[in-house]
């Protein structure tokens, strides 16, 4: 387990449930595979999540568009192993980013997880 994961286990298990009130969170190590790296500092990346009596209520973040750097983090991923690890590298997701990728960024918040947010 690399420090990234180590860091966002000691937030999941000690400190998610203490965030009662509603908090964002913008720090991030760059274990993320889809996440583009932060200008200021390329060991973080551009992500936040908004937090809530104890529970994580949406997740954003900018979406890495650089083919290269995205085939690494795939090759990285495959080489750890394990089973949630993919066996193989997406070649044609990487193909498809090849071809131009604008800056594009998302945030997911379903009405479940904003529900226990705010509830």
């Amino acid at each position: 387990m690399k420090d990234g994961e180590i860091t966002g286990l000691l937030f999941e298990v000690l400190a998610e449930s203490q965030l009662i009130q509603p908090r964002f969170c913008t720090i991030f190590d760059r274990h993320f595979a889809l996440v583009k790296c932060r200008k200021d500092d390329p060991s973080l990346v551009e992500r936040f999540e908004i937090y809530g009596r104890g529970h994580g209520a949406g997740n954003a973040f900018s979406e890495l568009n650089d083919p290269a750097e995205q085939e690494r983090r795939f090759r990285l991923q495959v080489e750890k192993g394990g089973e949630e690890m993919p066996r193989e590298v997406d070649m044609d997701y990487v193909a498809r980013w090849a071809h131009g990728m604008p800056p594009t960024a998302g945030e997911g918040i379903g009405i479940d997880r904003l529900t226990i947010a705010v509830y």
